[in-house]
């Protein structure tokens, strides 16, 4: 699992590099986003990312997308896992090929709020099908060849991990209150 975090965290430095690559140098827009990505608490990156969300609907989808990733790591952290939902769902509505959004918005349903299993398992199916897709893809730049495969085997592995755990959740709940989904 402290893999996963770790190569979670790195590609949210990329996706912050390539959002910020987005935004005008110098501009409010930029100031704020540089901002949310130096905050040193929480509860700061919080603020600053729900006010960058306010003051600055219309960026591009990919800050956006930051933005939100940025928020939904950082409610995760405090344990908000219905936030981290939230946002999750605001990725997937920019970023409906988000493979690591459906993973996160799988397991917050599944394991950590056990709750709405069977939309955990929508999600945990859509991630499935996306990281599956990846093997088909060419290795971004920031990637070698040999990273790119393990990266998308890791991924393919923990789709099917986490979707399966969601699965058995949501059977075992299923058979507990003698109903079936």
């Amino acid at each position: 699992m402290r893999m996963r975090v770790c190569g979670f965290t790195v590609l949210l430095l990329a996706f912050a590099a390539s959002a910020s690559a987005q935004i005008v140098a110098g501009s409010p827009e930029d100031n704020l986003f540089q901002q949310i990505t130096a905050a040193d608490s929480l509860a700061r990156k919080v603020e600053l990312g729900q006010q960058f969300e306010a003051e600055f609907p219309g960026s591009p989808t990919p800050v956006l997308v930051s933005v939100y990733t940025l928020l939904m790591n950082a409610y995760e952290q405090q344990q908000e896992y219905p936030s981290a939902v939230e946002y999750g769902e605001k990725i997937v509505a920019k970023d409906p090929e988000n493979v690591n959004a459906y993973m996160a918005l799988c397991r917050y349903l599944s394991v950590n709020l056990r709750d709405d299993l069977s939309k955990a398992v929508e999600y945990g199916e859509r991630a499935v099908s996306l990281a599956e897709g990846l093997k088909d893809r060419e290795p971004p730049s920031n990637y070698t060849p040999e990273q790119w495969e393990a990266y998308t085997r890791d991924t393919e592995n923990y789709a099917q991990s986490i979707l399966s755990y969601a699965r058995t959740i949501r059977s075992t709940q299923a058979g507990g209150a003698g109903s079936a989904q």
